[in-house]
């Protein structure tokens, strides 16, 4: 796991953001914490929903789920 960045973002965010589900479940694995806000209050699940990229349909509710 790394470090938030200084908006508080973390590998999770990221990740979400970009579509990433292997990474995504990889970082959830070691313990990352799918519910992480940011500086603003976004969470992984709304980087995920603003990704542009193909994976965020099943991202989405993959993410919602892991959530608790």
């Amino acid at each position: 796991m790394t470090d938030p960045d200084r908006w508080a973002r973390s590998a999770v965010h990221y990740a979400a953001g970009g579509g990433d589900v292997d990474g995504l479940g990889a970082l959830l694995a070691e313990g990352s914490d799918p519910g992480a806000a940011d500086a603003e209050g976004r969470t992984p699940l709304h980087f995920a929903a603003q990704a542009p990229t193909p994976p965020s349909g099943r991202l989405l509710p993959w993410l919602a789920e892991t959530r608790g």
